[in-house]
Parts: structure tokens; sequence; C-alpha cells
């Protein structure tokens, strides 16, 4: 583990969500404390062909300042990070990675990949969350948080657009 003492004053929190994430996340989003010193990073399943616009609309629902990630910036407390299409992410010490992968048949960003870096990295202060989606991305990711001592969440099925990740995180 390579969480230095000053880091350990603030949790970091990987919301993944895919389809019929959007108003989950904006609702989220918007009852977030801006005073909780934790860093939120944001992985949704999005279409590589397309332009993303959500740090805009996450923006518009929420007073913590939210920012669409770069290779390697720094993390700060009471941020939202949002990832951008085509790129996994990942978290090293303080510091947030993006990797683009090559096939466009994956679900992109991957959920489990920022919550098994998450667990590496952060372990009793990660926070895993699945919202709305299809299929199983978040699962395991879910598992190894749960391992490393962190604390998980996932949106209640009957609410969710699409209850095939909640699901998946629950089982």
């Amino acid at each position: 583990m390579t969480t230095s003492s000053d880091e350990q004053a603030y949790y970091w929190v990987g919301i993944g969500a895919s389809a019929g994430g959007l108003e989950p996340i904006q609702t989220l989003c918007e009852q977030l404390p801006n005073d909780a010193n934790m860093i939120y990073i944001v992985a949704q399943h999005l279409s590589p062909k397309h332009e993303s616009k959500l740090t805009e609309l996450v923006q518009r629902e929420t007073r913590l300042k939210v920012q669409t990630i770069t290779n390697g910036i720094e993390a700060q407390p009471n941020t939202i990070y949002i990832t951008p299409p085509k790129y996994d992410v990942r978290v090293k010490g303080k510091k947030i990675y993006l990797s683009e992968l090559d096939s466009a048949n994956f679900a992109k960003p991957s959920v489990n990949t920022l919550f098994v870096s998450l667990a590496e990295e952060k372990r009793e202060h990660a926070i895993g969350v699945v919202l709305s989606g299809t299929g199983s991305d978040g699962a395991h990711g879910i598992k190894v948080i749960r391992a490393s001592g962190g604390v998980t969440y996932a949106q209640d099925p009957t609410s969710a657009g699409y209850d095939g990740m909640p699901r998946a995180a629950l089982d």
C-alpha cells in the first residue's frame, strides 16, 4: 500500500455506472457535501465514438468542482473526476492515470479496473458505488474493495433504469 499519512485523512470514492446511469450519477452528486474531504471518480460506460458531456451535466447538479481526468492528474479532495470515453482509470498514490484500450469492444471505462485500483492503493479508505447499468462490470471490484477493508454500495435494483450491474454487485 502506498497511502501516505496525509492521504489517509480522506476517502477515495469510485462511482461506476453504465446504461441509465446519468440520472443516478446526477442525483448522487447533487447530495454530496461540499466539505467531506473525499475524492470522487466517476467511471461510466460511454461510447468512444462520441464526445462526452458528462462533466458539464454533473457540474450542473453540484457545488463541488467537477473536471474531466487528464492522465497523471493529482487528485484533490472535494472534487469529482470524470473518466473520459475510451479510457480505463487507475489510482496510484495521489494521482489518477488513464490508459487507452485497443479494442472498441470492451466497456470503457471499466468499473472493475477502477475499483481494484482503489482497493489496492487505498485499502480501508476505498469506497465503491455501483449504479444503474447492464452486465456485471463492478461486481468483481466490489469484492476486492470489501476484502481490502473498504466500503461498498449498490443502487437498489428496483430503482435502477437497468438493474444488471447493481444486482451483480449485490450478489
